[in-house]
């Protein structure tokens, strides 16, 4: 998996959700985020995975902010070639605003080979109720 890899992997998932939602797709460059991560109870988690949880996923910089698909794709690559495990899609509807896409997303992040047998249609998204195999 590589950066290209991880955004067609995350506009065919929103594609998806787009239809289980029985909405009409829109321009990827319109869709707008919010990222929360999620730390795992009972799970190891290596320095990797700290420097991105202290840095990156803390409060003062992406937990809860507004962001674009390609701010997404630069967050999440950012340890190219580790990926997160899993990252979980749902639909936010706002009154009167574009729809916010929510990525809950787990701050362990491991190499294509494990990325890519989670489970997933299209690895490392899960829509809505669906959940990875650990």
């Amino acid at each position: 998996m590589n950066r290209y890899i991880f955004k067609k992997n995350l506009l065919c998932s929103i594609e998806d959700l787009f239809l289980m939602e029985h909405l009409h797709s829109i321009d990827s460059n319109e869709l707008l985020f919010t990222v929360i991560p999620v730390m795992e109870e009972g799970k190891r988690y290596n320095s990797k995975d700290e420097l991105m949880q202290r840095t990156v996923f803390s409060n003062g910089n992406i937990y809860g902010k507004v962001i674009g698909i390609n701010d997404v794709v630069d967050v999440f690559s950012g340890l190219d070639p580790l990926f997160p495990l899993w990252v979980k899609i749902s639909l936010k509807k706002q009154k009167n605003k574009p729809f916010l896409i929510e990525l809950q997303t787990s701050v362990r992040f491991r190499k294509p080979s494990v990325v890519m047998n989670t489970g997933s249609k299209y690895p490392p998204f899960f829509i809505g109720n669906e959940t990875a195999l650990e």
